[in-house]
């Protein structure tokens, strides 16, 4: 995934990094764990993951129910992901890879393609992912989903009475100076693509880039604050500074409900954007049957069950299956968007995110909207 850089940051904000930093409750670190039990094992496989996606108990305790040891790197951003197989600092044999930087990964030629009839847990995964879709490339499928979320719109419905249900709403003179996003070129510019009708929000003609970049600059007046991550969105509407946003991740909406305030998602008509994070082989686990065995561990219906109670991540197989292990509970359900998925037509309103035509347009592009120079 591609970040915006800008002056004023001594780093790029990432929203993937900040939501399991958030999550997790620190900041994400790479840190190497082994597990080796003391009897015979097969070969060590080696994953490389983020924060909450695996943590050490839960291996150990796959180690211990299988007799194969494993390395955890665990890493703090999509960049990252790749930046450090890509340059031989790492050789892991399974990757977490978001969907729509997939395409990366492939033409770097790290990846091999995946075999779903070593993954008997792969038909635990719900339909309504349509995950063959769009881990398909070049004729291949790459890899199986582990954890996915949406980029929705947030409002305080104490203030908007009536449920936003188009990206519109952002744009409502009636709250200017009240409306708020997050700063990241990649998650913004394909959502005005949304709500300028573009037909493909990674795809942009030059026609739909120019609709986009006047849109961006009648929405910059709206706008007083953008927020640099989930504590500072969650402190615009605790102090009534913001209204309505783009919401980074559904988590901040969990929180500011944690501390009283009527705060609240919608997901708008034109459609909305979500992620998907897949496990994927490398050229390193090729032909590995203990790597698979890890793989289809990950998507056993406790497995996925015990990892949304503990992170809030959504898990990917049928909710029905998760809830029946007893390891995710009612409150734990209701807080992630599991239940929408109950709904057939929810997901035919999502928008897998992609690799954009041209990132470096679309970068400088938000940098001139942060400046207010469009």
């Amino acid at each position: 995934m591609f970040h915006t850089t800008l002056a004023r940051h001594l780093a790029p904000i990432n929203p993937r990094m900040n939501r399991r930093q958030f999550i997790a409750g620190a900041a994400a670190a790479t840190t190497v764990t082994t597990f080796r039990p003391a009897f015979a094992v097969t070969k060590e496989v080696t994953i490389q993951t983020f924060e909450t996606y695996h943590e050490d108990s839960w291996i150990k305790e796959f180690t211990e129910a299988t007799g194969i040891p494993v390395k955890v790197i665990r890493v703090g951003s999509v960049d990252e992901m790749f930046s450090l197989p890509s340059s031989g600092a790492t050789r892991p044999d399974i990757c977490f890879i978001d969907s729509g930087t997939l395409t990366r990964f492939v033409d770097a030629d790290l990846l091999v393609p995946f075999d779903p009839a070593k993954v008997a847990n792969a038909a635990n995964v719900s339909p309504s992912l349509n995950w063959k879709n769009f881990n398909t490339y070049k004729g291949n499928l790459w890899g199986v989903p582990y954890a996915w979320g949406t980029i929705p719109m947030m409002y305080d419905a104490d203030v908007i009475t009536q449920k936003p249900t188009s990206w519109a709403a952002l744009w409502d003179k009636a709250y200017a100076g009240k409306v708020s996003t997050f700063d990241d070129a990649y998650l913004n510019i394909p959502m005005v693509a949304l709500r300028i009708g573009a037909k493909d929000s990674a795809n942009l003609t030059d026609d739909e880039f120019n609709q986009v970049h006047a849109a961006l600059k009648e929405l910059r007046p709206q706008i007083r604050v953008i927020a640099k991550g989930f504590d500072d969105m969650s402190s615009l509407f605790l102090n009534k500074d913001a209204v309505i946003a783009y919401c980074q991740n559904i988590a901040v909406v969990n929180k500011l409900q944690d501390q009283g305030r009527n705060v609240q998602l919608a997901y708008p008509d034109e459609g909305t954007l979500y992620w998907v994070d897949n496990a994927l082989v490398t050229k390193f686990g090729n032909d590995r049957p203990e790597v698979y065995e890890l793989i289809n561990a990950g998507l056993d219906y406790a497995w996925q069950a015990r990892f949304t109670e503990f992170s809030g991540n959504n898990l990917v197989v049928k909710a029905q299956g998760a809830l029946a292990t007893g390891k995710l509970s009612e409150k734990g359900y209701k807080r992630s968007e599991l239940p929408f998925m109950e709904d057939a037509s929810f997901m035919s309103k999502m928008i897998i995110n992609k690799v954009p035509e041209d990132i470096d347009r679309r970068l400088q592009l938000w940098n001139d909207f942060l400046a207010g120079v469009l």
